[in-house]
């Protein structure tokens, strides 16, 4: 049974979800793993990193052979409350990237599901302690 949400939980939520597309966008690496938990796990197809050191050298490889130009448009997230201090999303992402600088043409690639686990931290704070993302389509 799923509990009740706090409409300023859903939203912590949403910001959440909508900071993680703006921070891995915009390649600001330090914030972008701050929107983890310490233990957290990131899968993404063959990939897999876990705690902060392997986030911040996951997102950092992304740009390792060049500029990466990217957008990523989250939508339809769906919560539920497994208690006061966890819960459990799913929503879509659509993402647009390339190497290079922009202007780029557009190139789609990739929608996937986006399989989260958020946990409250000690200081009231969402943050990601699972995320899975299961590709649909993929360039």
């Amino acid at each position: 049974m799923d509990l009740p949400m706090k409409i300023e939980d859903r939203l912590a939520l949403e910001d959440l979800n909508s900071a993680f597309c703006y921070l891995l966008d915009n390649n600001d690496v330090p914030k972008l793993v701050g929107l983890f938990a310490a233990n957290a796990v990131y899968l993404s197809g063959d990939k897999h990193a876990e705690g902060h050191d392997q986030l911040r050298e996951y997102f950092v490889a992304r740009t390792k052979n060049g500029p990466r130009t990217s957008r990523h448009i989250y939508s339809g997230l769906q919560v539920q409350l497994s208690d006061e201090n966890r819960a459990s999303g799913r929503s879509v992402c659509l993402s647009f990237a390339q190497s290079g600088h922009p202007p780029l043409p557009p190139e789609p690639f990739m929608v996937a599901d986006f399989e989260d686990v958020y946990v409250r931290a000690a200081s009231g704070r969402w943050l990601i302690a699972e995320r899975k993302i299961l590709p649909v389509f993929r360039r």
